[in-house]
């Protein structure tokens, strides 16, 4: 007797889950009595083939069940769910032969990368085509129940480009050895239309000709919806720069005369209020709060931050004691937003003092925050680094365990100029009486203790306790232990100390079954392989697996690079590098100018007989497949 079960397609989690009911539901056609029988026999063979060819020794790794063992329904599709996780395989298909002694053959459908997509028929730059596309885009997964949508997109990318109702067809051109695919998109007939006429709902006392003289979209002119998007742009920043920046600007109609190809366009200009923006007072650029008021706002925060900006443009100056005064003022359809800025005297800084501390000296924060005595600070610093001081020194002193900590910035007129004084109230401090871990066997909590940030006796910073469980967490997977759960507690004790508590649910350690190699077409495994700084048989170590697939990047001769990690069993799991090979061949050309005097530092001194020089170059890499590359240089002048 036999039963088959199969999964049409890997779009994603719910694809393995029907791949599995499927072959569910399958297996228990066979009846009960059936069933039973099969649950009892050995699993004599197991096959895999992929596109109907012997797979790769690497993927029986994925199917928990050998020869010898007692067949089991649940195992076969868990094998399913693991093949499907690797991302590979579209399809996968199982059968089974023999009654006591059963067979058990997977037939697997690779995945086909789309590498690349073209346009025929039409004289549009593809880049732009391109940018319509988001149904298969190059790189992606080649999904034919997704091409209508594909081609959809692609009639309204032509429609953007003047060309409409277009009949497009798709043609999937597979390499069946590299498992790649190219996508053609014919466009077979299509409408053009000539604009007949556009009217402009002009709803504004502005000169039309100011702004509408630059539209390309003219009466006559074949229509193209993309240029008449560019054109309405262009009047809203037009108006903008008129002060209506607020300005709606938008394509109210389109009447399509289909006997006489042409169209009749209805633009619909609102300007709203006019915003006039007055920085009276000091020489401030407008264009710092022109951003502010291009939304409705709320008008007393548009105020408010407007005056921030000023002053901080004005504080970089040396304008340090500069104060800003605004008001809002509305006339019918305009509205003015007055700044009246004073400046006071432009001033220097001539020292730098900390006051309220006993936690650190003065001079130790100074060293801290590169502040340096005896020079002129802000020619070092700028001004901007003034007021950021506070907000350095309150993150310094939470680190170490003060969490109520203030700062405050005075500045006091001196004879030299201005004297920055920081007035520093600390507050009580809180630091680690002790650390625990709790539940660590197959790592000895003291070399756990070892890698965390917080100390005992050290500063209490909750930062540090998230961070102590991420390092905990990365330690059992350098060691080949998936599955860990780490979680941190803070016990206080009423005298501000407090203890750390780490409590881990240890996972399992899991070691290397095999590495499954797939996606080059042209280089070498052993080339692939001998950038992996894993092995069958090694502890599965997280940090081992991200250098291997950093050092396959590093090669150059791969547009993508996926690693993971497929667990086969409670203790062992695949690890399957998938790469995608880029392009092989780079040109480049470069022109320039030659001289045969030499060219001195003086222009009255440069030689007044230049040559051209033409450069070319060419690179072929990954030559042979060996991640190598050769190139040739060429160089011509007159």
């Amino acid at each position: 007797m036999s039963s088959s079960a199969g999964a049409s397609r890997r779009p994603g989690p719910a694809g393995r889950a029907a791949a599995a009911l499927v072959l569910g539901l399958a297996l228990l056609s066979a009846g009960a009595r059936g069933l039973a029988a099969q649950e009892g026999a050995i699993v004599e063979r197991v096959i895999v083939r992929v596109d109907g060819r012997p797979g790769a020794a690497g993927l029986l790794g994925l199917i928990p069940i050998r020869s010898g063992d007692g067949f089991s329904a649940r195992l076969v599709d868990r094998g399913v769910k693991q093949i499907f996780s690797t991302g590979l395989f579209a399809d996968v298909r199982v059968t089974m032969s023999g009654e006591e002694r059963v067979e058990l053959v997977f037939d697997l459908v690779r995945n086909v990368f789309i590498d690349a997509v073209r346009f025929e028929g039409v004289k549009v730059p593809a880049a732009r085509l391109r940018e319509s596309l988001t149904a298969q885009r190059p790189g992606a997964y080649l999904q034919e129940d997704r091409l209508p949508d594909a081609v959809e997109e692609v009639k309204r990318g032509l429609r953007q480009e003047g060309y409409f109702d277009a009949i497009v067809k798709v043609d999937v051109r597979k390499d069946e050895e590299a498992s790649t695919a190219s996508l053609v998109f014919r466009a077979q007939d299509w409408a053009t239309y000539r604009v007949g006429g556009l009217e402009v709902e002009w709803k504004a006392e502005i000169p039309e000709g100011t702004l509408l003289g630059k539209m390309k979209t003219r009466v006559g002119d074949i229509y193209v919806p993309a240029r008449l998007a560019a054109d309405l742009r262009a009047l809203s920043q037009g108006l903008t720069r008129s002060g209506y920046v607020r300005a709606e600007v938008r394509l109210a109609g389109e009447t399509f005369d289909e006997e006489n190809r042409r169209v009749d366009l209805q633009v619909e200009i609102v300007p709203n209020e006019k915003i006039a923006i007055a920085i009276n007072g000091a020489r401030v650029p407008v264009r710092i709060v022109e951003p502010i008021w291009e939304e409705r706002v709320f008008e007393p925060w548009g105020l408010s931050e407007g005056e921030a900006r000023i002053l901080s443009h004005l504080r970089r100056r040396g304008y340090l004691f500069a104060t800003v005064q605004s008001r809002i003022e509305k006339d019918g359809d305009e509205m003015r937003v007055v700044h009246d800025v004073t400046t006071g005297p432009k001033t220097k800084i001539a020292g730098v003092e900390f006051r309220g501390q006993s936690f650190v000296s003065g001079v130790d924060l100074k060293t801290r925050l590169a502040i340096r005595e005896g020079v002129p600070l802000f020619s070092l610093l700028g001004y901007d680094r003034l007021f950021s001081i506070p907000r350095e020194v309150e993150n310094f002193y939470k680190e170490n365990g003060f969490a109520d900590i203030r700062v405050r910035l005075d500045l006091v007129r001196v004879e030299r100029g201005v004297e920055a004084v920081f007035i520093i109230e600390e507050g009580a401090r809180t630091t680690v009486d002790g650390i625990r871990i709790e539940g660590a066997s197959l790592i000895p909590p003291e070399t756990l203790v070892r890698e965390l940030i917080s100390r005992e006796g050290g500063p209490y910073f909750p930062p540090n306790v998230q961070k102590d469980v991420s390092q905990i967490e990365m330690s059992y997977l350098n060691e080949g232990i998936r599955g860990s759960e780490v979680v941190g507690q803070v016990e206080r004790a009423p005298n501000g100390r407090l203890t750390l508590v780490y409590e881990i649910k240890e996972g399992t350690r899991v070691t290397i079954q095999d590495i499954f190699i797939a996606g080059n077409r042209l280089t070498r495994n052993r080339i692939i392989r001998r950038e992996l700084r894993i092995a069958k048989g090694d502890k599965a170590d997280y940090t081992r697996v991200q250098e291997s697939e950093r050092r396959l990047e590093n090669l150059g001769i791969f547009s993508e690079v996926r690693l993971e990690e497929v667990q086969t069993g409670p203790a062992d799991e695949v690890v399957v590098v998938t790469v995608r090979e880029g392009e092989m061949n780079y040109t480049g050309l470069g022109l320039g100018f030659e001289s045969l005097s030499r060219v001195s530092g003086s222009l009255a001194d440069w030689p007044n007989e230049f040559r051209p020089r033409g450069i070319g170059e060419y690179i072929r890499s990954n030559i042979f497949g060996l991640g190598a590359q050769v190139g040739v240089l060429g160089q011509i002048s007159t």
